[in-house]
């Protein structure tokens, strides 16, 4: 899954995921990052299913790009 390295799993030389803690302070903020647009994300899905069609804003305007 793209997402995972984004929070900081990353695969070992069997395939499975692993944690890695972050090692310096960008490291920290990427993942900082990544954890508020996936929040934001999520709760623009939860908006939709509620009948809100504001998701549509937040793709244009977050990108989903970023996600992937």
């Amino acid at each position: 899954m793209n997402l995972l390295p984004l929070f900081g799993c990353t695969l070992n030389n069997r395939g499975d995921y692993i944690f890695v803690d972050a090692n310096t302070p960008q490291e920290i903020a990427l993942r900082e990052t990544a954890a508020n647009e996936f929040r934001q994300f999520y709760d623009e899905i939860k908006k939709v299913k509620n009948g809100s069609v504001n998701v549509v804003e937040y793709f244009l305007n977050v990108g989903f790009r970023k996600l992937i």
